[in-house]
Parts: structure tokens; sequence; C-alpha cells
């Protein structure tokens, strides 16, 4: 560690750290400042008062820190205890979904399932919260259910799906889809050279307008350049989905064409959780 003990203006005498801060010390009081302290260099270049005053006070920075960061852990180690009080208290799939206001739709390969009851039913989920319920929930009843993604079509009753591990692996999947050969990416940065070196320059060569034509032409096409959604773009330069969304942590679906793509629950043909329940409520013996 570099030091230089100086004499500020002010008579105080200070150390200069790194060259980076300074140590001030004012009536047998240290200060801390982020910057270095101007003042006439000191014969005397003792720096250990100052430096004991330094990890003194990194000391207590240090266990302001970790205070902090054990208080958040413990505040979320809460807040997981309540959300699984009250995910434990929901006895069915549909006290769930009335309890965390989640929707619920029927999931079929083929519309015949739903008459010849082959269809089941899923959760569709909307955030990283949402999500987070229906994993504790997984967990908590022992749910036979898979994550995945309903897709439906406008108009349609139900919904068909298709199975993921988990929401990364869902967004993974998404992000893959986009980057695919059926759609490009356009960004301001990515089109910077484009503007400049094609419609600018074009604007800049057409002898037809006058400059002040030139300047409103230019200004407009800045103006489209600016305006650039950084997404994926469909081959007509429609915007399909912008970077702000597909990169979220709450990213769980979109709607593409006639259809909406949504992560989701899927509760298998009687779930165990569902059956269990109803043989409780069936066998259970009145009080005399």
């Amino acid at each position: 560690m570099d030091t230089k003990k100086v004499l500020t203006k002010g008579g105080n005498y200070a150390v200069i750290v790194n060259n980076d801060f300074s140590i001030v010390k004012k009536e047998d009081q240290f200060f801390f400042y982020p910057n270095v302290t101007n003042g006439t260099i000191c014969e005397d270049q003792d720096a250990s008062e100052f430096l004991e005053a330094l990890e003194i006070h990194n000391a207590k920075l240090r266990a302001n820190e970790a205070a902090k960061k054990e208080e958040a852990r413990e505040k979320e180690r809460q807040r997981i205890a309540d959300l699984e009080k009250e995910i434990t208290e929901c006895k069915t799939p549909k006290e769930l979904a009335e309890k965390f206001n989640l929707p619920v739709v029927e999931l079929a390969s083929h519309w015949s399932d739903l008459y010849e009851g082959r269809s089941t039913f899923g959760i569709l989920i909307s955030d990283a919260k949402e999500n987070e319920i229906l994993e504790l929930a997984k967990e908590i009843h022992n749910i036979d259910g898979v994550f995945g993604e309903a897709k439906r079509r406008d108009g349609e009753h139900h919904s068909t799906f298709s199975e993921t591990c988990d929401l990364k692996s869902y967004q993974k999947g998404c992000k893959e889809h986009f980057s695919g050969d059926h759609y490009f990416y356009k960004s301001p940065e990515d089109e910077a050279d484009f503007y400049i070196s094609d419609l600018i320059k074009d604007i800049i060569d057409d002898e037809d307008l006058t400059a002040f034509e030139k300047m409103e032409a230019i200004k407009g096409t800045v103006k489209s350049w600016e305006d650039i959604e950084p997404g994926y773009y469909d081959c007509n330069g429609n915007l399909e989905i912008s970077d702000n969304d597909l990169n979220s942590p709450d990213f769980t679906g979109y709607y593409q064409d006639v259809y909406s793509y949504s992560f989701c629950f899927k509760f298998w043909q009687g779930n165990r959780w569902q059956e269990e329940v109803e043989e409780e409520e069936e066998t259970e013996t009145p009080a005399n």
C-alpha cells in the first residue's frame, strides 16, 4: 500500500493512500474522503495511526455489509416461509389457482380429446413469481405434473402442450427459436452503417433536393434510426419480440400470428394430489 503523508491547507495531517483517497485527522478523529487531498509533504512519513484507523473503518464497513446481507437473507427466508404456508393451505389445484389468481386452461392434443375424456388441465404462468409458486406447490404437495408450453390458437377452447424442463429451459428454447433462420436481429448499433452508407448517402447525393430538404430528410432518417427497438424482426420488418422482453427474467411467453405461447404447468390426468384430497373427503367420519 503506497502512502504519502501531507499537511493540508487547513492545518490538519492527512495520508493519501495509493494516490486514490485520503484519510484526514481532525481533532483526534479520522475522516475518509474519496479524493486526493492537497497539501505540503511532511518529513515524518509515519502513517501507522492512519492505517490503523483505516483498518477499523474497513472492518466496520464489512460488518455493516454482512449485517445487511444477513438481514436480506432472513427477509427472503421469511418470504418463502410465508409463501409455503399459503401454498400448503391450498388443498386442490383449484384452490391454488384461486388463491394466487392463476389462469387455468384445458390441455388436449386434439379437439376430440375434449369429448373422449383424454384432456387434462394446466395453469398458465405469467412471471418468475408465479413460476416459484408452482415449483413450491409441486414439491409441497408432490403433484403429478410437468412444466412446458401451452399453445392456443385464437378462438380455440383448448391449448396443446409440449413439455420442457423448467422456466430457464423454456426461455433458452424461445431464444433459440427467434435466433433461427426465420427472423433477423436488428438494433440501432447494427443498423448504423446501413443508415450512413446507404440512406443518408443517397439523400446527400440527391441533386434534386435543396440543402434544406436534405437536412430535413436526414433528420427524419436519423429519427427512424433512433426509433429502432432492439429485437427480432420478421421478413417484412415487423418486430416479433424485443430484447427487453426476451431477456427478462419474467419472460414466460409471447404472441405470434394467431397463436399464443405460454409457459404452463400441466397436471397429469387424475393427478395424485387431487385424488388424495377427494379420498380423504369421502372417508372422513363425522364426529359423534
